[in-house]
């Protein structure tokens, strides 16, 4: 993915930026779309079959969620997402207190620059529960298709990441226009 580094990065005058029109709140995932979760869990504890991954996720402390590499252009991901609106790291947790606190802590290394201000954009949820914050206006970039297809049932814009950024960006870009021609043709609408 290092080769898409600048590839999805339009200069500022291609680049759709959004002053008015529709709200739009984009919520990012971050195990296989940010981070190299499954590279990373397999070098560290080996394959482990997804059936039997909740037995092992006990054995992993805050300290290996904060140490997960984040993939090549990962930041400038971020930054591109967040030129076109507010990001939201909506990530699925499990029921042990390193998920969260390791989460947390890798969020703040990401983007330093905010300290300890990013962690109002970090929503842990159970990954069934992402779709109880989805809406007009609402985007999710996920990596799982369940979780779009959830995402898409409960009334919001789901952008299935394949991992490629490049591509995911224009998908993004397609549906904040798709927005703004809706409000155009029929006046905003008024749960947004």
């Amino acid at each position: 993915m290092s080769q898409l580094k600048n590839t999805f990065n339009p200069p500022a005058d291609e680049a759709p930026v959004i002053k008015t029109g529709p709200q739009v709140l984009i919520f990012l995932d971050m195990d296989d779309v940010l981070t190299r979760w499954t590279d990373y869990a397999e070098k560290t504890i080996g394959h482990v079959p997804p059936e039997k991954r909740q037995e092992h996720y006990h054995t992993l402390g805050e300290d290996w969620w904060a140490s997960i590499p984040a993939f090549d252009g990962a930041r400038d991901f971020y930054d591109s997402l967040s030129a076109r609106g507010p990001v939201r790291f909506l990530t699925g947790v499990k029921l042990e207190p390193g998920v969260y606190s390791g989460k947390a802590r890798w969020i703040m290394n990401f983007i330093p620059e905010k300290g300890r201000e990013i962690l109002r954009s970090f929503m842990p949820v159970s990954s069934r529960d992402k779709q109880l914050l989805a809406g007009p206006g609402r985007i999710l970039v996920d990596d799982r298709v369940k979780n779009i297809e959830e995402w898409r049932k409960a009334g919001g814009i789901g952008i299935l990441h394949t991992g490629n950024y490049a591509e995911s960006i224009s998908k993004v870009d397609d549906a904040i226009s798709q927005m703004h021609a809706r409000v155009k043709a029929d006046g905003p609408d008024p749960g947004v």
